[in-house]
């Protein structure tokens, strides 16, 4: 492209030789500066081209594209470029997560030789007063653990005997842990020593089933069936919130995710359908690659981007509204968790496990380099969910009281 060059340009105005634009001056008989179509399609292509060339499709409703693009082939151009010793330190680093995700990936116990089906898990970090783990699952199960090798049941609130879908923990001045499910249930702890449960009211008595809850240092926000999403400023001030669209479908996970140019709460379910939002008050639709037309499973954030996993493969997002596949990944719908690893800062997602096929991925620091480790004498299970203990041990939760805890590795 060119400067503006119509003759109603202002000669050198950013400097020698490099003409401007001028809002005229009636006073002074200047004319405002006329900008032809010929320039305004330059410059559309300009920045559509580069735009295009990250596998990005232009979108009139995100502002932040050409920065992802750039930031995409920056990250290509990187990888391109990774030197042969480079090369070499990240397949040892590999094949350090192979090591560890077979030869130390260890059954753990449940409690009271629990049998049900764990369908999440969360970490209280070990900056919290009384760091831990929390999984729950079905017939209102609650176990807690800390160190990941023995653990404890907790009482539910109110006798709930009906499935927790998901927990999460909210890092605030009033720290809670959050357990949602079935039955549009809500509890919260708000005492970590004793993990007391105490049960919320649900907005507009709200029966459906809580698939999936996260937290913000100030809102916390729960999803789940026939489009439904709660939002609270408070552990017990719960409110329905409208989504785009009109989404009658179900939403299998939420996840706050602190971008660098604003945290956005991501909601993700059937057919595709990612929303999100800056307050968990407002929800804006996403628009996602062909691929991404089944059910999306869960959210993983670490360093400066999220990725999705779920039917079509993997999906990744610098800032939470320009999304890309990770065309190196063929995996199915076999991915159904994901967690981000800070210690080895990778990415790892599993999902079912059967007789050594899909079962882990790693990324080390550039979106489309994922590695399926080998499963060689794993024992075969299916992955409901991923978190870490306190220790920075991969937690490991499933069907029939699966729990397995991968030691070495923070997720």
């Amino acid at each position: 492209m060119q400067r503006i060059a119509h003759a109603t340009r202002l000669v050198d105005g950013n400097g020698a030789g490099k003409d401007g634009f001028t809002g005229g001056s009636p006073a002074t008989q200047v004319p405002a500066t006329v900008i032809p179509s010929s320039w305004l399609n330059d410059v559309q292509e300009e920045i559509c081209t580069v735009i295009e060339a990250a596998s990005l499709t232009p979108d009139g409703s995100s502002r932040a594209q050409l920065s992802v693009a750039i930031a995409l082939l920056i990250n290509q151009a990187a990888n391109a470029a990774v030197t042969a010793a480079t090369n070499a330190g990240a397949l040892a680093r590999r094949h350090d997560l192979r090591s560890f995700a077979i030869r130390n990936s260890q059954r753990r116990t449940p409690a009271g030789s629990y049998a049900g089906t764990f369908y999440g898990a969360c970490c209280v970090p070990a900056t919290s007063s009384f760091p831990r783990t929390v999984i729950v699952g079905s017939g209102g199960e609650i176990e807690i653990s800390t160190g990941g090798e023995t653990w404890s049941k907790v009482s539910p609130a109110a006798s709930y005997a009906s499935n927790f879908r998901a927990c999460c923990f909210q890092d605030a001045a009033g720290a809670y842990v959050f357990a949602v499910g079935d039955g549009g249930e809500i509890q919260y702890a708000q005492s970590l020593s004793t993990m007391t449960f105490s049960k919320a009211t649900q907005a507009a008595s709200y029966g459906g089933s809580f698939r999936g809850v996260t937290a913000s240092p100030t809102v916390v926000v729960a999803v789940g069936t026939t489009g439904e999403i709660q939002s609270s400023s408070g552990p017990n001030a719960w409110q329905h919130r409208t989504v785009a669209g009109g989404y009658t479908g179900t939403w299998n996970a939420v996840r706050w995710c602190p971008f660098t140019a604003g945290g956005l709460f991501i909601a993700i379910g059937a057919l595709g359908e990612v929303q999100t939002s800056p307050d968990g008050i407002t929800w804006t639709k996403r628009t996602m690659p062909a691929a991404a037309t089944g059910d999306l499973y869960a959210i993983a954030f670490g360093s400066d981007r999220a990725y999705i996993v779920g039917v079509g493969g993997i999906y990744y997002s610098f800032n939470g509204t320009s999304w890309a596949l990770d065309s190196t990944v063929s995996a199915g719908g076999g991915l159904r968790a994901a967690a981000f690893s800070a210690n080895l800062n990778a990415f790892v997602t599993a999902g079912v496990l059967l007789n050594g096929t899909v079962a882990y991925y790693d990324m080390e620091t550039l979106p489309n380099d994922w590695t399926q480790l080998s499963t060689t004498g794993a024992a075969n299970f299916t992955a409901s969910a991923i978190t870490s203990d306190e220790d920075g041990n991969a937690i490991i939760v499933g069907p029939n009281g699966l729990i397995r805890q991968t030691l070495g590795m923070a997720a």
